[in-house]
């Protein structure tokens, strides 16, 4: 190899070397801050107490064995209960996490919008229901909206987020004119804003 072709190699050995060590510097540095902003605090209450319990809904609502149960990992602490009515169909889901602060749920609440509200083609289209016009007065934030899916048969869904303090809630569910109307659903979001409300009051962190 000529001179110039060593130095030619050097020369991209130094760069390779480079970028390498700027790679790993901005994992380290990142890993550190996920250090340095430790766990995520534990609340001074049980975070199933955020659930709701039959007593919110219509008649003959119940809750299946083998609850609450943890939806997913990857966000702050989380726990779910699913309900189901009477007789065939239809399905409810209240999902409660928390995270370290109310910024960091501010953002939460930004990823849970674009995920459980995503129009996907050949689904359905997301929108604010006619049918009721909530808007919660506790919630930092919150959104509304319902689909119906395109195929054939398709059930229509609502399903609610918000965002309160450092929780971030969401309710599901399939509406049927005999088990959950749109009158059910609002009684369900007040019933909601109001456990949200108690439990505020008692988080320290």
């Amino acid at each position: 190899m000529t001179m110039k072709g060593c130095a030619s190699s050097a020369k991209w050995m130094i760069l390779g070397g480079l970028v390498l060590l700027c790679v790993i510097s901005a994992v380290l540095c990142r890993v550190a801050a996920q250090v340095d902003e430790g766990p995520v605090p534990t609340p001074s209450f049980p975070m199933e107490d955020l659930l709701l319990d039959t007593t919110a809904f219509p008649e003959g609502w119940y809750l299946p064995t083998g609850q609450p149960f943890d939806p997913r990992a990857g966000f702050g602490i989380r726990t779910a209960l699913t309900f189901s009515p009477p007789g065939r169909g239809g399905i409810a889901l209240h999902e409660a996490s928390v995270a370290r602060n109310p910024e960091e749920a501010a953002e939460g609440y930004e990823e849970w919008g674009q995920f459980w509200f995503s129009n996907r083609e050949g689904y359905c289209t997301w929108s604010s229901p006619t049918e009721l016009q909530y808007e919660s007065p506790v919630a930092d934030h919150f959104r509304l909206g319902c689909c119906i899916p395109q195929q054939e048969g398709g059930v229509q869904t609502c399903q609610a987020v918000g965002q309160y303090g450092r929780y971030l809630i969401r309710f599901h569910t399939h509406m049927n004119p005999e088990s959950m109307t749109f009158a059910d659903l609002g009684r369900i979001l007040i019933a909601i804003d109001e456990r949200m409300a108690l439990y505020l009051e008692k988080d320290s962190y």
